[in-house]
C-alpha cells in the first residue's frame, strides 16, 4: 500500500494530533538538554514522515511511531557524546544561588524523580518511560523488540532502582 501525498498528509497530522505530546515525552528519555530534545523531535517527526509510505495495518500506528521514534532516539544518543551524571545535575538542578527561585517539596520531589529516571540504564528507562506514557506490556515489547516477560522484568529492575536511587539521594 503506497500512500497519495495527500493521504499521507492526512495521517501525519492525525498522528501528530494523536501522539506528538507522546512523542515529546520519549525524548526525555534519550536526551537531557532542551536543544538536544527538540533536535531529536525534528529527527522523530521527519522519520515518521518518510516512513508513512511503509506503514502496514498488521500492527497499531501507536506502535509503529513509538518504535520510529524509539529508534531514531537510539540513532541520536549513538551520535552524541554521554554526559556525565554532574553535568546531567547540573542541567536538572537549578542554581541554589539564584535568589528567586524557591523549590517547593514537590518541585524537589519530581526533580528527584526525572533525575533517577535519567540515571536508568536505557534498556532499563525506555520501557519505563512508554510505560508511563501509558503503553502496555505487549505494546512496549513491540516498541522495544523484546518479549513481553522481559518487559516485565525491566520495568520491575527499573521500579527498584528508581527507588532505591531516591531513597540513596534523601539519605544524603
Amino acid at each position: 500500500m503506497t500512500l497519495n501525498s495527500a493521504k499521507r498528509d492526512e495521517l501525519f497530522n492525525q498522528t501528530m494530533v494523536e501522539y506528538g505530546d507522546a512523542l515529546w515525552r520519549l525524548t526525555f528519555g534519550y536526551c537531557w538538554r532542551d536543544a538536544d530534545r527538540r533536535d531529536l523531535y525534528q529527527e522523530i517527526l521527519m522519520a515518521i514522515w518518510q516512513a508513512l509510505e511503509q506503514f502496514r495495518t498488521m500492527s497499531s500506528i501507536r506502535t509503529y511511531v513509538y518504535r520510529i521514534g524509539h529508534n531514531r532516539g537510539l540513532s541520536y544518543r549513538a551520535q552524541e557524546k554521554r554526559r556525565s551524571h554532574a553535568s546531567l545535575e547540573r542541567d536538572l538542578i537549578p542554581d541554589p544561588r539564584q535568589a528567586l527561585y524557591k523549590l517547593t517539596e514537590e518541585d524537589r520531589r519530581r526533580q528527584q524523580l526525572q533525575l533517577a529516571i535519567r540515571r536508568l540504564n536505557p534498556s532499563l528507562r525506555q520501557p519505563l518511560m512508554l510505560h508511563l506514557d501509558g503503553l502496555s506490556n505487549p505494546e512496549i515489547a513491540e516498541v522495544v523488540g523484546i518479549t513481553e516477560g522481559n518487559v516485565a522484568v525491566r520495568l520491575t529492575r527499573a521500579r527498584k532502582a528508581v527507588e532505591q536511587s531516591i531513597r540513596g539521594g534523601e539519605a544524603s
